[in-house]
């Protein structure tokens, strides 16, 4: 979305990684990072990693679409729904 593509159909994960990507590099180490095992604990671990980039995104996005950030309201808050 940040950079201006159609997202893939919901749940359509096949584009996302691999030759096909569009995503750049430094995105794609960041969803390598992300990978988790199903325990509990370590979801919680990779969750709050993402924290960063879901803050950088939203600021992205709310500055594409002219909507004030208000980072320290909503996205705290669902953040905080998360953890």
């Amino acid at each position: 979305m940040e950079a201006g593509l159609q997202p893939n159909t919901f749940g359509d994960w096949a584009r996302l990684q691999g030759t096909r990507s569009k995503l750049e590099t430094w995105q794609l180490k960041l969803l390598e990072e992300w990978f988790s095992s199903p325990e509990p604990s370590e979801i919680m671990k990779v969750m709050t990693s993402m924290f960063p980039e879901f803050r950088r995104v939203h600021a992205c996005l709310c500055h594409k679409v002219g909507l004030e950030e208000n980072d320290d309201v909503l996205a705290e808050k669902v953040l905080g729904m998360v953890n």
